[in-house]
């Protein structure tokens, strides 16, 4: 979006002259892109990061803007422009934490941004350890806009329960 910005990009010219498209159509391409085309900043916190351990719960905030023409304005349209398609099509998003190495889904939450949106996310990690993992914010309607930040957990040996020292204590009772 910056290279059409003909104050940005000292080679502007060379870019529409490439793109080989009319006028009508450069005129079309660029009102997409100003009132259609979502550009959504992605901030995230992990809670407690000294604190996660192997198969228990741990959080991180999400917090999620748009970035829109009417600053003003709280009503935001996140209907997709799909001209093809059948019916009215709305936005729809998907926060995801994985672990690309182990190609394991530690959370997925779907969400609907407007203006903007704060989230706490669940997740687990199964093995103690340090983990380099992904937080995914995917749309289901337009390529070019995800995002997947990296961040990295040293995860603690959790405590684990043992059923025959309960049952034990049970017995003695």
């Amino acid at each position: 979006m910056e290279a059409m910005d003909p104050s940005e990009n000292p080679d502007y010219n060379a870019l529409v002259a490439s793109l080989g498209l009319s006028q009508t159509q450069l005129a079309q391409a660029a009102n997409f892109t100003n009132t259609k085309y979502p550009n959504i900043e992605l901030e995230y916190k992990l809670e407690k990061p000294d604190e996660v351990t192997a198969n228990s719960p741990s959080y991180i905030q999400v917090k999620i803007m748009r970035d829109t023409d009417d600053e003003d304005s709280d009503v935001v349209d996140t209907t997709v422009h799909a001209p093809f398609y059948p019916v009215k099509k709305m936005e729809n998003w998907w926060l995801v934490v994985g672990d690309e190495s182990s190609k394991t889904l530690l959370s997925i939450k779907r969400i609907t941004i407007t203006k903007s949106l704060t989230v706490r996310l669940e997740y687990t990690v199964p093995t103690p350890g340090e983990h380099k993992l992904k937080l995914f914010l995917m749309s289901d309607s337009y390529v070019g806009v995800d995002q997947d930040p990296s961040f990295t957990v040293n995860v603690a040996e959790g405590e684990e329960e043992d059923d025959e020292d309960d049952e034990d204590e049970e017995m003695e009772e």
